[in-house]
């Protein structure tokens, strides 16, 4: 490769003026340097181009995407990537510092993997962290239990052998969403995906991004089309997709889930989690966080009372 880098982070990119500097900033901070990022700009209509641009670091590369959506944004970056291996990076979420670091030596250490992932945090729109995901405690091997169709972590948490991406030829057009999912179960099938509890990616949520801007029945067709696919390729050794025979998506698109909907129900389970480790200042904190999210819900109000009563 040249320049022997080490590591390719890929971080679509569409519209995330607000945030795809502290996005960008979070990469160029880890502790591990020999990487590239590359920023593939699919079309944005804001300024986000000439904030990815504004960055003087030879090892941030801005090129131009092809405006089919994420999954051909982040098949054009794995094409012309470097590295030995691969991470996402969306453009509106954050590393922490050690990221890279720890799991390039992982994968280095444990030459049988062909991915390592870990779990990762929400935040709200401003940066503020919602909760730390219990994406499970100890350290072992997830590929069984990925044939079982479960991802019980975002692939924006993988560092997966690039040579292993481009044998399964990246991600797939067809998945308008859930492209990760249906990444995640094709790479459980082909080899061996560890999993470290150790917190790896800070995930956004606000109103602009995919998750909530996409209709809530078109996220759940394309979650279910992905396993349905890992059975018909378990069974069959193919599935409809590879036969060209895929279904056909909804065309009615009901309301998507707002963010603030999310981020109640995601500090009501912290809430509960920190009152079950014995933490109850805190916990009552975390209810209090959802009555000022939704000050006119009886249920929110009613969860607080319980928090400070039990």
């Amino acid at each position: 490769m040249k320049n022997n880098v080490v590591v390719s982070v890929i971080m679509p990119m569409k519209n995330a003026e607000p945030y795809v500097y502290e996005a960008i900033s979070s990469v160029l901070q880890q502790d591990f340097k020999n990487f590239e990022l590359i920023v593939v700009d699919d079309g944005s209509t804001d300024g986000s181009r000439e904030v990815a641009e504004s960055f003087h670091d030879d090892r941030v590369k801005v090129i131009t995407g092809p405006k089919t959506g994420a999954a051909g944004a982040f098949n054009t970056g794995l094409a012309i990537a470097e590295g030995t291996y691969i991470a996402n990076c969306d453009a509106d979420d954050l590393y922490p510092n050690d990221r890279l670091s720890w799991q390039v030596k992982y994968l280095e250490e444990h030459q049988e993997c062909d991915a390592v992932c870990g779990t990762y945090s929400t935040m709200e729109a401003k940066g503020t962290v919602i909760s730390k995901l219990n994406c499970g405690q100890a350290t072992e091997s997830i590929s069984n239990e990925l044939l079982t169709g479960k991802t019980r972590t975002s692939f924006c948490t993988y560092l997966t052998k690039r040579e292993v991406l481009i044998e399964a030829k990246g991600c797939r057009d067809f998945f308008v969403t859930s492209q990760d999912i249906d990444l995640q179960l094709r790479l459980g099938e082909s080899g061996e995906v560890k999993y470290v509890a150790k917190n790896t990616y800070f995930y956004r949520l606000h109103d602009n991004s995919i998750t909530h801007t996409q209709a809530s029945n078109k996220r759940v067709f394309f979650e279910e089309t992905a396993r349905l696919f890992q059975q018909q390729r378990l069974s069959n050794g193919v599935d409809d997709l590879q036969r060209g025979t895929p279904p056909n998506a909804p065309s009615f698109e009901d309301l998507p889930n707002k963010s603030a909907q999310q981020i109640s129900g995601m500090l009501t389970s912290e809430a509960w989690r920190l009152h079950r480790e014995g933490k109850k200042i805190k916990a009552i904190s975390k209810g209090g966080k959802v009555c000022i999210k939704k000050p006119f819900s009886l249920t929110s109000w009613r969860n607080l009372a319980a928090l400070i009563v039990k």
